[in-house]
């Protein structure tokens, strides 16, 4: 190595040992001046660090902001048959307590076969709760005729949940905004069924209305309890014609004659005069229709549904024909009932249904076309 090297690197550390010493002096002259020993800077340094609230230091908010979950907003998973449905419309209407100060809560209605809660929130009728006692009562009635058992037969507890919206898009607790938070977009619903939630929510336009639709939907309830999944037809017909019917079970029916002046059968009310055959379909396109009740355009299997067993139940043999259907689910629930089962089964207890289905329709239409005349 050259001397002019040797130079050079001797200056170099000389140069780190001046910087060390300035450093190390530096380190004693702070810690001299701090009243703090070296253990208490070690627990000092170990302990959490608190932030400074001086008043001229401001805190730094952190980057992400942890939003509150706004309770009314519905999630994205399959909302509709989840349990989630009670929390969601338990939180809207205690929103609703609190914005418009109404009295939120539940009351029980229980009969021998059921056990209900009922919001009160959306209707003040005093004679409503029973209205539909009675109405459940005779339902629950005629399902023991059909099944063929007795009041103190052992059943299932048919247990559900009604919450009562008002139709008001304004209202946070709407029916329509229920509807419309999960993508449904079809008026003429006036109420869902929510198996998995022992659960029904129903739009409350009139005390008649709302009285019918909780009705409706209870069907649906006891449908799923006793016979597991029936198909589309059956479900929706019974349903249907309890919905529109009131004391309307005659046990004492002599004969199974279609009598439309006595029949205690009758066509919906909005049905079209003009063009009655327009949107009624026969038996078995209806029976076969399973897949279609899940669009939109489902129209004429609701209208034809109703007809069908407005027709059936008022008639001996329609009833009997039901009746063995239904036993026959009721004690196999977990087995698919095809729509050729049903078919063979009205067939073998009422051979002439169709005959007598076609006399029976021409001679109602001929009565609401005179009942319009006179009024």
């Amino acid at each position: 190595m050259s001397f002019k090297n040797i130079f050079i690197v001797s200056v170099l550390l000389a140069t780190a040992l001046a910087f060390y010493v300035v450093d190390t002096l530096k380190l004693v002259d702070y810690l001299s001046s701090n009243s703090l020993t070296n253990h208490e800077q070690l627990e000092r340094f170990k302990a959490p660090k608190q932030p400074n609230t001086s008043q001229d230091e401001t805190i730094e908010e952190p980057l992400v902001q942890t939003v509150p979950v706004d309770k009314r907003q519905l999630p994205d998973d399959d909302f509709l048959m989840s349990e989630q449905n009670v929390a969601f419309i338990t939180a809207r209407l205690q929103c609703a307590s609190r914005l418009a100060q109404p009295q939120v809560d539940y009351q029980p209605l229980s009969g021998e076969r059921y056990e209900l809660q009922l919001n009160s929130t959306a209707f003040t009728n005093n004679n409503f709760t029973e209205q539909l006692e009675s109405r459940l009562d005779e339902v629950f009635f005629q399902y023991n005729q059909w099944l063929n058992v007795s009041t103190e037969d052992v059943l299932p507890v048919v247990r559900l949940q009604m919450i009562f919206l008002p139709n008001d898009e304004q209202n946070d607790v709407s029916f329509s905004r229920f509807l419309k938070e999960r993508g449904i977009d079809d008026e003429s619903i006036q109420g869902l069924y929510l198996p998995g939630s022992q659960l029904a929510v129903i739009k409350v336009m009139s005390i008649e209305q709302a009285l019918n639709t909780a009705v409706h939907e209870a069907i649906h309830a006891i449908n799923h309890v006793y016979f597991g999944q029936l198909p589309r037809f059956i479900n929706e017909g019974i349903a249907e014609y309890f919905e529109s019917n009131s004391s309307t079970y005659s046990p004492e029916l002599e004969s199974s004659k279609i009598d439309s002046e006595t029949s205690q059968s009758k066509l919906p009310e909005w049905i079209d005069l003009s063009s009655p055959y327009d949107d009624l379909l026969d038996f078995y396109t209806l029976l076969y229709s399973e897949v279609d009740w899940h669009t939109s355009n489902n129209r004429s299997l609701y209208f034809s549904g109703s007809v069908w067993f407005q027709f059936l139940l008022g008639a001996e043999q329609g009833q009997f024909a039901l009746s063995n259907i239904l036993q026959s689910k009721f004690y196999e629930p977990c087995e698919q009932l095809t729509a050729e089962e049903v078919g063979n089964a009205l067939s073998e207890s009422y051979p002439l249904f169709e005959q007598d289905f076609n006399y029976w329709f021409e001679q109602q239409i001929v009565l609401m076309k005179t009942k319009h005349m006179e009024n």
